[in-house]
């Protein structure tokens, strides 16, 4: 299985995948990920600081993008930031990086660890489209069976 899109938001859960049949699906769902799920995604935060050369502080992740060139992965991680003045987000995206563990180790220091957290992450999101994950509650309940009153008009 080929991950290439992974997104969070406060509506919901958007993976896009390709199968082993090549097949390419993609799932947009109202359900959020397992907090292992989450915390993996979130832990991403100081290489998008550091491949970006920003600052951590009010660095939010909201997903990564995967593509395959010649078979070799790449990652994008895509964040934003909150602008003082503005009820707009700054979108950040970091450059599209090798994440294969030999050219990782080549990168260095900046991003050692990383091949395991995007390892987590995938794993994460085989269980999350597996059907492991956080069910939202409706948005409307069922509405409630009213007990008739008794007709008591003579």
């Amino acid at each position: 299985m080929e991950i290439y899109k992974i997104r969070f938001s406060n509506d919901g859960t958007s993976i896009s995948y390709k199968q082993d049949d090549d097949t390419r699906i993609s799932l947009d769902t109202d359900d959020l990920p397992l907090e292992n799920f989450e915390i993996s995604v979130k832990s991403l935060k100081p290489y998008l600081a550091i491949i970006c050369e920003l600052p951590e502080d009010g660095l939010i992740v909201k997903g990564l993008t995967f593509s395959y060139k010649k078979n070799k992965p790449f990652v994008t991680i895509v964040g934003s930031k909150p602008v003082g003045l503005s009820n707009s987000p700054f979108n950040i995206a970091s450059p599209n990086i090798p994440c294969d563990e030999t050219s990782l180790l080549q990168i260095g220091k900046p991003v050692e660890g990383l091949f395991v957290i995007l390892n987590d992450i995938k794993t994460w999101t085989v269980h999350f489209i597996d059907g492991e994950r956080k069910k939202q509650e409706k948005l409307f309940n069922e509405p409630k069976k009213k007990k008739a009153k008794e007709d008591t008009r003579d």
